[in-house]
């Protein structure tokens, strides 16, 4: 797609040269490229904005270039009139391809493709492009007046969301079990911005950031602009500084008005730094966020207990992300009451976020061990997401996500084959979706992959598993060669579930550099969050043991499960008690026990057996 763009932008050029001779301004080619550019990504709403335009790019042009302010702003107006629709002079926000004094080049991908090779310099020589590159995004991307730095974020944060970028490439990370057609060369190399990467285009907008005005009000607008929910990864760290100047732009000018804002920055800076799993620091700003709006609450109901209800839901996913989830069901519980209390008043404003609420409480339920509570929570989420995913496209990812959690907890309660039913329905949409926004739902594609190559394995049809487990994994390289703090926990389960499907083909070899792997990723990630990871750990190390053990290879096993049961037993007396951490840790002294007795270590394996009947019940009383 990016030599498309270049193929037109050649085009479009020759015609700049011809009209620009006839203006009698400059017509060399990097002078102009930088005008349309700079107009596509800056805009003008009047002469002199055009004109000061102008004046930024001037210090840009070849050395003895005169560039006339006046001739060159209506030579852009007349390559580029304004949209008809809206009248001159109108204060409308000014969007790429909107009405202004100036308009700009079309179609909008194609202008976004302009202002990034620019910025980045790809017009200029590999010895000259990094100096140029950084005198244009200097020039161009500081001292930005409010909209002008609105319309630059528009413009960034589209270009860095183009599905077209990052995912023609493969993972800059090697894996043991490295698609045969991964090809290393097509991997831009390190060095000068690339625009054919999300990341790179995602470093200008962070260019923009550093230079805007630290005020509430183009803080504010800025952000604004960002996708959410479901940022794209490369804008995770844009998301993250924009959120920080939101907590330094707090204005205390009015006591009301300063707890609104700071609770709103506290509020923002939580969901970026989630984004970028840093959740202990979300799970303080989230607090503090949930305090403030409580406060707000109660003094004027009508206007803050919404945001109220947000919070709660957001402090909810901060505390299961650790490990807390006594806490996290209460936040879901309060957060479901408040939704509830009026969606059947306003049911077109509050009922999608009263399935998300719901859907959030089933997680915690589920956490909790008490899959039946989470099974009935899913279904009335399903039943009101399947009537909006009627009405509205926009709904289809949630219902699909519910498919998925309904699934799980079919299988929790011994229910595989309509799990797998679960899993094919939400499968089926996730592709759908996947292929209308490629990119975006990669994650929930991966998981739903997973389940379904589980339950696969669990009918019997291990061969139809595998090539399941395959395709996630091949998913969850990419994203985590991407965003590794987000990603390689989704890495790390797809291996283990490789290891499991070959060991269940007797594909032993494979089986264990899967699992390998898997416990590498696993022991770094539990080193980091220990309360979030150690039962995922556990996990791995039972499943790789249980491999061992069916291959003869005793010794490694009996190692990998004591290892395991050591962060079973942690977890478990902190209370993790969801059925698959319940059976996994059952299933792991059922492994070392069968060991141990051959062995004569009776009064272990008396403990054990134990331990064993201990879960078993629990497992039966669901």
């Amino acid at each position: 797609m990016q030599a498309v763009f270049d193929e037109l932008l050649r085009h479009e050029a020759r015609s700049w040269t011809r009209s620009a001779h006839e203006a009698g301004i400059p017509t060399d080619a990097p002078t102009l490229r930088t005008l349309v550019a700079a107009a596509c990504l800056l805009g003008a709403e009047s002469q002199a904005e055009a004109e000061a335009l102008v004046q930024r790019v001037a210090p840009l042009c070849p050395p003895g270039t005169r560039l006339d302010a006046r001739s060159a702003a209506r030579w852009l107006r007349e390559q580029y009139p304004p949209t008809d629709g809206l009248p001159e002079g109108s204060d409308g926000p000014v969007l790429v391809g909107d009405p202004g004094w100036v308009g700009s080049l079309h179609p909008d991908r194609l202008a976004e493709h302009l202002v990034v090779s620019m910025l980045m310099g790809t017009d200029a020589t590999d010895a000259t492009r990094a100096m140029v590159s950084s005198e244009r995004r200097v020039n161009l991307l500081r001292d930005l007046k409010e909209d002008q730095a609105v319309r630059a974020m528009i413009v960034l944060t589209r270009a860095a969301s183009d599905p077209s970028r990052s995912q023609n490439y493969g993972p800059t990370a090697t894996s043991a079990l490295q698609s045969p057609d991964y090809d290393a060369a097509r991997v831009p190399r390190a060095g000068h911005l690339d625009p054919r990467r999300s990341d790179d285009v995602a470093q200008l907008a962070l260019d923009l950031v550093h230079g805007i005005d630290v005020s509430w009000s183009t803080v504010t607008a800025v952000h604004e602009q960002l996708p959410w929910p479901d940022p794209p990864s490369a804008l995770h760290d844009v998301g993250h500084h924009v959120a920080e100047l939101l907590v330094r732009a707090v204005d205390s000018d009015r006591l009301l008005e300063h707890t609104g804002r700071t609770a709103h920055a506290q509020h923002v800076l939580g969901n970026w730094t989630f984004t970028l799993g840093r959740y202990d620091t979300s799970l303080a700003a989230r607090e503090e966020a949930t305090r403030l709006y409580r406060k707000l609450a109660r003094q004027r109901p009508k206007r803050y207990w919404p945001n109220l209800a947000q919070s709660l839901d957001n402090l909810g996913d901060s505390f299961a992300a650790l490990g807390r989830n006594r806490e996290a069901l209460e936040a879901c519980h309060e957060a479901v009451g408040r939704w509830r209390q009026h969606a059947h008043v306003d049911p077109d404003r509050f009922l999608p976020a009263l399935t998300k609420s719901l859907h959030n409480l089933g997680v915690s339920y589920r956490d909790l061990g008490l899959p039946r509570e989470a099974l009935t929570t899913h279904r009335e989420a399903l039943a009101v997401r399947r009537r909006l995913a009627e009405q509205h496209d926009r709904h289809r990812a949630p219902l699909a996500r519910s498919l998925s959690s309904i699934g799980r907890c079919h299988a929790d309660l011994g229910a595989v084959e309509q799990a797998h039913s679960d899993y094919l329905e939400a499968l089926e949409h996730w592709r759908r979706l996947d292929t209308e926004t490629p990119t975006r739902y990669e994650p929930d594609l991966a998981l739903a992959l997973g389940d379904l190559g589980t339950t696969y394995g669990l009918l019997g049809q291990a061969e139809a598993g595998l090539a399941k487990h395959q395709e996630a994994h091949q998913i969850w390289l990419r994203l985590s060669a991407r965003n590794p703090v987000r990603f390689e926990p989704g890495r790390a389960r797809s291996l283990t579930n490789l290891g499991i499907a070959f060991a269940s083909l007797s594909r032993v070899e494979q089986s264990v550099r899967a699992h390998d792997e898997a416990l590498t990723v696993y022991r770094d990630l539990a080193y980091q969050y220990p309360s979030r990871r150690e039962q995922s750990l556990a996990w791995s190390l039972g499943s790789f043991a249980a491999s061992l053990a069916s291959c003869g290879l005793d010794e490694a096993a009996e190692e990998r499960f004591a290892e395991a049961l050591t962060l079973f037993r942690r977890r478990y007396e902190s209370g993790a008690r969801s059925v698959l951490f319940v059976t996994g840790y059952r299933s792991a002294i059922d492994g070392y026990v069968a060991l141990l007795t051959p062995a004569g270590r009776h009064d272990e394996v008396k403990e054990l057996r134990a331990d064993s009947a201990r879960l078993g019940q629990f497992l039966a009383d669901l």
